[in-house]
């Protein structure tokens, strides 16, 4: 099968992967922002997104990851 040249560049392409997602992941822990807000539109995004509107951002940050401790 031949690739477009295009096709031959997507899967050469390597997304790079963030440095708090290079170790182990039982070292990443999230972390709870405050409330995100729009500057414009918040009528119209809160129709949109009804389920996410308004939930606080969330970061990673490196730290003891609770969800992978095994039993």
């Amino acid at each position: 099968m031949e690739f477009s040249p295009l096709q031959s560049a997507r899967f050469a392409y390597a997304p790079k992967l963030p440095s708090i997602l290079r170790g182990s992941i039982d070292k990443v822990t999230t972390v709870k922002g405050s409330a995100a807000e729009p500057a414009e539109d918040r009528d119209r995004l809160r129709a949109i997104f009804p389920r996410t509107y308004g939930l606080p951002t969330v970061t990673l940050a490196a730290g003891d990851n609770p969800a992978s401790a095994r039993p």
